[in-house]
């Protein structure tokens, strides 16, 4: 288990860290409540703390060790030469193990000239979070800060009251629920309490340039709103020297957020360069709340949307549903959705494909319903409505609306097909799980009716898709039909056998609409890695033919139209009559169209130069049966 140490907690550090500092009267700075504050603060994550503070030689005095045997005084001196590099001259924390014990050393430095005035050693059995230590080390900027004052102006009372109120600003920032009353709190804390001229403000938005809030306040308590960008903003600020102004980024752990300005533009105070280590803290602590209010709300829409289609979810959906039925918002009606072909369309084109229908379908649910109403995703492929105050009739109108837009909506893949059912709910007394369950089986029913049609569109798309990704025409399949219905017809084959034969014709290579187009287009020979590819196509067609019940009499011939009468074929280099005969017929049919016409990697022969190439790998390649009955049926060519 990792150690970690919220973000509200570091606040709450350096707001006391400050108080501790800025409440002496005197030269002599109290480490020990200083250690002893932070080892109780920090005593979930490590297990002692050692505070080390520069001396009037530059060496690293020991000042305190706190652990929970009790605060002792520190006796270890370290001389500057001994320090890494990565803590003196890069200000980076420095971490090692000792005897099981995990030790992280973190640099107190002063942000203006990268001084470093001490570190704290931290010691625990259990390894670090890196993204705690950099919070305690944004932490340890204002410890390097108070020990820098506490030795250096302790007397000073302007710097005493700056201090201060820049503390209970900061933890008066936390007490906001929005990012724009939090902005109008810094504004007007900071110009009346920190006595600048004026502080001008600027919240990134998601796009380059964006701002989403820009705005300023001056001294004598008004507030503008500039909609500006940052550059034309603080055009005439920049302008001030930098004593009488201070920029700051708003910066999180992880970007860049907004900007802030200080200045005296009017009066022409010069401001104490110790207020820039001052505002440091305040600032972070203002872009760490910002943050924080924004993670606070995405956590609370993602509790109630669903990610891909940005409806609401199962769990907001039942929230409202059981509202209306306490409320007894009555007549309320569920329409219930489930998508059509979802897994198959995903097994064959894609999750995106699919994820394309889900997007679609929810597009149309928004723009059918009412703000009132509440639209979410129920399940994988399933959606479902809640119509308060909505009676039978209002929502079978709005069912058949869904319906119509659904057949206006053209898709690169398949059409799009939603089954529906509706119930109603009229007495409070009533159940609302069984007007579920009555929503639910209507659409049960209406999806066994819309099942076919699917189907039958949904072969049309597979074929055009096909067509599209393997360069082959229509003509292509027309002359394979052709020569399949005739040679089923000559061998004699059922008619429940041709019509699968002509199935498998048009679909036996379905398999390849998931290889690579480069690939399956290349005019060039293929590489061994791109050869196995394309031997994948068997298995990956008659997985897709599985899924269908049109498809499956012929998914066992998909899966072996490659293999080889001798057993040399793929996948399973199965041999004889162990390959299906379906599959044997296609092989020879497939092999005499692709020799008699053009292909991107070769020149067409003739009629009589393909039959003597079937002839010469019958019973290798195909079965010499059924490769003498195609020559002795077409003795001519047949087109």
């Amino acid at each position: 288990m990792t150690n970690a140490l919220g973000s509200q907690k570091a606040l709450q550090i350096c707001v006391k860290t400050s108080e501790i500092f800025s409440n002496l009267n005197s030269l002599n700075v109290s480490y020990e409540e200083l250690g002893l504050f932070l080892f109780q603060q920090l005593r979930s994550c490590c297990e002692q703390l050692r505070l080390y503070v520069v001396n009037n030689h530059g060496e690293y005095q020991e000042e305190v060790v706190c652990s929970d045997s009790g605060v002792y005084q520190g006796f270890d001196i370290i001389p500057k030469y001994q320090l890494p590099d990565q803590l003196l001259e890069h200000q980076e924390p420095v971490y090692h193990t000792r005897n099981n014990l995990h030790l992280t050393v973190v640099p107190l430095t002063l942000a203006s000239d990268s001084m470093l005035v001490g570190f704290i050693e931290l010691r625990s059995h259990n390894p670090w979070n890196k993204r705690t230590v950099a919070t305690i080390q944004r932490v340890g900027q204002t410890i390097a800060l108070g020990i820098s004052y506490g030795k250096l102006i302790r007397d000073d009372q302007k710097i005493r009251r700056f201090i201060s109120r820049t503390a209970l600003l900061t933890e008066h920032l936390h007490h906001n629920q929005t990012v724009d009353e939090l902005v109008n709190v810094f504004l007007s804390e900071t110009v009346n309490h920190l006595e600048f001229d004026r502080v001008t403000i600027h919240i990134y938005g998601d796009r380059p340039g964006e701002n989403l809030i820009s705005r300023c306040a001056i001294s004598t308590g008004q507030m503008f709103d500039l909609h500006k960008h940052p550059l034309h903003a603080f055009s005439e600020s920049k302008s001030v020297s930098s004593e009488k102004a201070l920029f700051f980024h708003l910066a999180t752990h992880s970007s860049v957020i907004g900007e802030v300005l200080f200045d005296n533009l009017y009066s022409q105070f010069m401001i104490p360069n110790n207020y820039r280590e001052m505002l440091i803290p305040l600032c972070n602590s203002f872009a760490a709340t910002i943050d924080n209010i924004r993670l606070l709300k995405n956590a609370e829409r993602s509790a109630q949307i669903d990610g891909l289609t940005s409806l609401y979810n199962r769990t907001y959906f039942e929230t409202q549903l059981s509202r209306v039925a306490t409320e007894g918002i009555l007549p309320f009606s569920i329409i219930i959705g489930d998508v059509n072909g979802l897994k198959i369309t995903n097994d064959v084109f894609g999750h995106l494909e699919g994820d394309k229908i889900l997007l679609a379908i929810s597009k149309i649910l928004r723009s059918s319903c009412s703000d009132s109403d509440v639209v979410a995703r129920w399940g994988g492929d399933e959606f479902i409505i809640l119509l308060p105050g909505s009676t039978c009739d209002q929502a079978q109108i709005i069912c058949d609306a869904i319906q119509e837009k659904c057949t206006q909506v053209n898709l690169d893949t398949v059409r799009l097909s939603l089954s529906l059912g509706c119930a109603t709910q009229y007495e409070r007394e009533d159940d609302v799980s069984a007007t579920i369950k009555r929503a639910e089986s209507l659409m049960y029913h209406n999806k066994m009716q819309d099942r076919e049609g699917f189907r039958k569109s949904f072969l049309l798309s597979l074929q055009r898709k096909l067509h599209e990704k393997c360069f082959e025409s229509m003509d292509h399949i027309r002359r394979m039909d052709t020569l399949a219905t005739e040679l089923g017809r000559f061998l004699r084959l059922s008619l429940a056998q041709i019509k699968d034969l002509q199935l498998l014709v048009m679909l036996h290579d379905i398999g390849k609409v998931t290889i690579s187009q480069d690939i399956l287009g290349k005019p060039a020979d293929l590489c061994e890695e791109e050869w196995i590819e394309v031997r994948k196509h068997p298995e990956f067609g008659y997985r897709i033919a599985q899924t269908s019940a049109e498809l499956a009499p012929v998914a066992n011939d998909i899966l072996c139209h490659h293999e080889y009468w001798n057993g040399e074929g793929y996948p399973f280099g199965k041999k004889g009559t162990e390959i299906p005969l379906l599959a044997r017929i296609v092989a020879i049919i497939d092999a005499y169209d692709a020799m008699t016409n053009d292909r991107p990697y070769r020149e067409a022969i003739s009629h009589e130069e393909a039959l003597l190439e079937l002839i010469r790998c019958s019973g290798s390649q195909f079965d010499p049966n059924f490769v003498n009955a195609f020559c002795v049926l077409f003795k001519e060519s047949p087109f």
